[in-house]
């Protein structure tokens, strides 16, 4: 599945670049680097911001999302919750 970036994303000129299975660095220009990242969990899916690959996260949604690019959804949604406004 190919990542979508949301329109906001692409007008603040941001990058995802792959770190991992279903991990993607995003940097954009004045704002930090940040990690989103999905896993499934009891047939659901549930996304996550974190400041390293491997790092712990920061914030996290619960496992409620029946579809992966729900998920991901979310996850640039934590992203600009935490990085942006």
């Amino acid at each position: 599945m190919d990542l979508q970036l949301p329109s906001w994303f692409k007008y603040r000129q941001g990058a995802a670049e792959p770190a991992g299975h279903h991990c993607y660095k995003l940097s954009a220009p004045l704002v930090d680097d940040a990690y989103i990242r999905i896993h499934a969990k009891d047939g659901r899916w549930q996304a996550a911001l974190a400041q390293a690959p491997d790092g712990p996260d920061i914030r996290v949604t619960e496992p409620v999302f029946a579809r992966e690019n729900d998920a991901w959804n979310a996850a640039f949604e934590l992203y600009r919750a935490e990085k942006i406004y």
